[in-house]
């Protein structure tokens, strides 16, 4: 249900009853600490906008963005805060389902999806890992109060459902962590598909969105995602190759491996957003956003947009073709 708080003096102001779906890797000062902050999600919001406004000038893209959001010189139009917070703060580790991985000829144990997913907030300890990383965990919820002026209120609850359909918060939110729910949003499944591709992450023709089939818990639901993307990746290239997964994302770390120099030092976002949905009836659903953009290195005679363009439609084919029968939109 949503609360109209207060119509005054041409301000708006919502009230958001927000659920944790997958475990939310969100701090602050204390980096490895649990918080969930302000900031952190005003700094999604700005995201989102950004990837919904549909502007190719970056200048033109500034300057709007700080009308709305504010920079070091303009203060901000959008006020949150957050409040009834119910949050359960854990280090458990959590589970997925295994795939098995071969290392110089051998085939190790079976290996954890979800830990896959969530690498760099666990550490390897004896056969299994532990969490090194506090998060919020799955089940928590807080009202997220939203304030602004009235003619800015469409575009502003617009990026929060974008938020809530696609993304997530905190660290690992583009492997399906930090995803969230809210009845008080608009619920999305298609993706805007129009404009031209930008020099920043952003909806454009190019955008596809695959939803894989309902399960009953998030970690089949994040599994299933998880499992597609991983195979789809390592079927780029052969094994110890490394330029077309460098296309999909990058750094790129991998020990005892020669990774080339644009590929280990250089850095562009992954242009696929793992994401749990939650469903009215209780289920869960997977699903995988695919943004492309064009990368600052297509400049360099290492990449190109061809290959780019080459090696992410075959990434595409594949996890749909693993996806359980689901398609592309």
């Amino acid at each position: 249900m949503v609360y109209y708080i207060g119509r005054y003096k041409g301000i708006e102001k919502k009230e958001y009853n927000i659920e944790v779906v997958t475990p939310m890797f969100l701090g602050g000062a204390e980096i490895n600490k649990a918080e969930l902050r302000v900031p952190s999600i005003k700094g999604m919001l700005r995201f989102w906008w950004r990837a919904t406004c549909g502007i190719e000038d970056i200048e033109e893209l500034y300057e709007k963005e700080s009308e709305l959001f504010g920079n070091t010189d303009i203060k901000s139009n959008v006020c949150l805060d957050i409040t009834d917070c119910n949050l359960k703060i854990s280090k458990s580790i959590f589970s997925g389902k295994k795939y098995i991985a071969i290392c110089k000829g051998r085939k190790l144990p079976p290996l954890d999806v979800l830990h896959y997913l969530a690498y760099g907030t666990l550490n390897k300890k004896g056969q299994g890992n532990i969490v090194h990383k506090e998060y919020i965990d799955v089940g928590s919820s807080f009202k997220l109060v939203l304030k602004c002026r009235k003619d800015i209120f469409g575009e502003v609850e617009k990026s929060l459902a974008y938020l809530i359909n696609f993304g997530g918060l905190g660290a690992k939110s583009r492997n399906g962590f930090g995803s969230m729910y809210c009845e008080e949003v608009q619920q999305i499944n298609k993706p805007l598909k129009s404009g031209n591709l930008k020099n920043y992450t952003s909806f454009s023709q190019y955008s596809r969105l695959i939803q894989f089939n309902p399960e009953q818990t998030w970690q089949d639901a994040l599994s299933n995602v998880g499992l597609v993307y991983r195979e789809g990746r390592l079927s780029l290239e052969k094994k110890h190759n490394f330029e077309k997964r460098g296309l999909v994302a990058k750094p790129i770390e991998a020990k005892g491996e020669n990774v080339p120099d644009y590929i280990k030092d250089n850095r562009h976002a992954k242009v696929l957003f793992l994401h749990v949905r939650k469903l009215k009836n209780g289920n869960y659903q997977g699903q995988i956003l695919f943004l492309p953009y064009n990368f600052k290195s297509f400049n360099d005679t290492s990449e190109s947009f061809h290959l780019f363009s080459e090696t992410l439609n075959r990434l595409c084919k594949k996890i749909e073709k693993k996806s359980g029968g689901n398609k592309w939109v």
